[in-house]
C-alpha cells in the first residue's frame, strides 16, 4: 500500500543551460495535485485505488475497508506500507494494528 501525490506543474531540479542565458520553461497554470492511495495484491496484481482531497488517517481506514470488501473470504490480510504519518496515525492504530 502506498500513497502518491503527482503534481500538475513542472518542478525543475537541474538543467543544461549556459550561464547567463535565459531559458523559458513551458508549464501549466495552477498547482493542482492529486492524492492517490492504493494497494496491489502481489499474487494476482489486482489493485484497490482511491482518490482523496488529502491522505490522512481517515483516508487510510477507508482504503483498508475497501481492501477488506474486495477480499471478504480472506481470513487474514497482510498490508505492507511505508512509514508515512497517515499510516501510523492514532486513528489508524487502534482500528487495524493490535
Amino acid at each position: 500500500m502506498d500513497g502518491v501525490h503527482p503534481q500538475h506543474n513542472p518542478v525543475m531540479a537541474c538543467g543544461w543551460i549556459k550561464r547567463g542565458v535565459d531559458f523559458a520553461i513551458q508549464s501549466n497554470t495552477g498547482r493542482q495535485r492529486l492524492n492517490v492511495n492504493g494497494a496491489v495484491n502481489i499474487d494476482s496484481m489486482d489493485t484497490v485505488c482511491r482518490f482523496y482531497d488529502t491522505i490522512n488517517g481517515e483516508a487510510t481506514i477507508d482504503l483498508c475497508k475497501a481492501i477488506e470488501e474486495r477480499y471478504p473470504k480472506a481470513g487474514t490480510i497482510y498490508i505492507i506500507c511505508d512509514n508515512a504519518r497517515y499510516y501510523r496515525s492514532k486513528e489508524v492504530s487502534p482500528a487495524y494494528y493490535p
